[in-house]
């Protein structure tokens, strides 16, 4: 035991549970009275130890003296996760350290959640992919770090873990660890392996990632520039891919990034630091660029209203993110992604009929067609929807988040493959109800040189689509 912590976040279940302003206030003042006793009984049970209590990032705390009952403050702080910038983490301990000088101070959580389902080049706050978790993390420690009035810090946390009210990208489960719940190690393990341990460590940060499918900018592109991370704690770190060197890297808060050429195909990896190196692979699938000219297979699928890559698997199929339409490929017309809320891509729900809520959880809204140019031939077309059939409500959900969801929309919408009507007055809140997967297949035959057109047209509401995917069978 290294200090007796007595309470948790106790003032927001107070805010959460307790809607009238009288009864809140002579709640506070009871819990005030709450804290000073049990601090008491602590210093009598255990004179010999320190004691602390872990408050939620708002002031309220200092409103109510709740820092004068223990020997140490803990902050459990969020931004950049749960609203906010992660900048806003320093700016919140700055001020509290200046406001109280003489009080200790240690960061009793942080953390951000990560789904090896989910990885992408544009990462951002709750987008639950490994590189957003990585990108967070390593702007906590660096700022941590860079205070040495903070006497100490603890993420949350080590494992996934189960927790029955969560939605998000996995159902039941806080993925917040740096360990799955099955105690793999995700890659942000190794950035504090190398941030905190003394032995040389590298890590080539691809094993969250090892097998990618990604469509180039020009056609027949032989390969892809990537970023690529290692985490290490030497001063000097080289990359070799492929049996060529891409120089030498000085690593920044034990990060160093190169831009990868990564060629079709397996690729190999070597991190080289005098006697000590790690060696990894990357897969790269590369996806056709000029879609009416291709002679091999297309097996196309979109991540509608997502900028994420999502792996399924239990099929082993990588879904790409959406994208604008091009001329000879393929994409969206119109229409924007979901976003409920505006600092967080589409809803944190589960689905029911689905266990890969990740790619069903984003969408695309208001569009009026997705539009492949694909070669003549038969395919297979497969359209996800998913109502989320919700608006915004300025009240606090069970793990104290503002906007929780509520009230169905109606939405009425048509949908037409190259002309011909598939789905007519599709009304999904009436059919299946809110936040529940619904999946159409369709056999088209293409037998000129118009492509594949996928048409939306709006009755009522804006049209929405989850996923496309299309896949020539003949």
């Amino acid at each position: 035991v290294v200090m007796w912590g007595f309470m948790n976040e106790i003032l927001l279940g107070i805010g959460r549970y307790i809607p009238d302003p009288n009864l809140q206030t002579a709640t506070f003042q009871k819990t005030v009275e709450l804290t000073e006793r049990l601090s008491k009984v602590c210093k009598k049970t255990d004179p010999s130890r320190l004691t602390t209590i872990a408050f939620h990032g708002d002031d309220i705390y200092n409103k109510y003296r709740m820092g004068e009952f223990t020997d140490v403050v803990g902050w459990n702080l969020y931004p950049g996760w749960y609203g906010g910038n992660t900048e806003g983490f320093g700016r919140f301990v700055d001020d509290q350290h200046k406001r109280f000088p003489d009080r200790p101070l240690i960061i009793s959580e942080y953390g951000a959640g990560s789904d090896k389902r989910i990885n992408t080049l544009k990462p951002e706050m709750f987008d639950f992919s490994m590189q957003y978790q990585q990108k967070y993390i390593e702007d906590y420690v660096k700022q941590i770090n860079e205070r040495p009035f903070i006497a100490g810090s603890t993420l949350w946390l080590l494992n996934d873990f189960g927790s029955e009210i969560r939605d998000e990208s996995m159902p039941r489960i806080n993925n917040k660890g740096i360990v799955t719940i099955n105690r793999e190690k995700k890659d942000v393990y190794f950035y504090y392996k190398a941030a905190f341990k003394k032995e040389p460590v590298i890590h080539i940060a691809v094993t969250d990632w090892p097998v990618r499918k990604i469509t180039p900018e020009t056609d027949n592109a032989s390969q892809i520039i990537n970023p690529v991370k290692i985490y290490t704690n030497q001063k000097e770190i080289e990359l070799i891919v492929n049996g060529k060197t891409l120089g030498k890297k000085s690593p920044e808060n034990f990060v160093a990034v190169f831009d990868v050429p990564l060629l079709n195909g397996v690729n190999n990896l070597e991190a080289i630091a005098g006697n000590v190196k790690d060696v990894k692979q990357v897969r790269l699938n590369l996806q056709p660029v000029n879609y009416k000219n291709h002679k091999g297979d297309i097996n196309i699928g979109i991540n509608c209203g997502s900028d994420a890559y999502v792996y399924d698997p239990e099929t082993g199929y990588t879904w790409e993110p959406d994208r604008a339409y091009k001329q000879n490929n393929g994409g969206f017309i119109g229409g924007n992604q979901y976003r409920p809320m505006k600092d967080r891509p589409g809803i944190q729900q589960e689905l029911k009929g689905t266990t890969q809520d990740p790619l069903y959880q984003t969408m695309r809204m208001g569009m009026s067609a997705y539009k492949f140019d694909v070669p003549r031939g038969q395919y297979e077309v497969e359209l996800s929807f998913a109502e989320p059939g919700v608006k915004r409500a300025n009240v606090l959900n069970d793990i104290g988040e503002t906007n929780f969801l509520i009230n169905p929309d109606n939405r009425i919408f048509t949908v037409e493959i190259n002309g011909k009507p598939v789905l007519e007055n599709l009304n999904l809140n009436k059919e299946v109800g809110s936040l529940v997967l619904v999946k159409k297949k369709y056999i088209i035959t293409i037998e000129n040189e118009n492509g594949l057109t996928v048409d939306f047209k709006a009755i009522e509401g804006q049209p929405l689509l989850n996923a496309i995917k299309v896949k020539k069978t003949n």
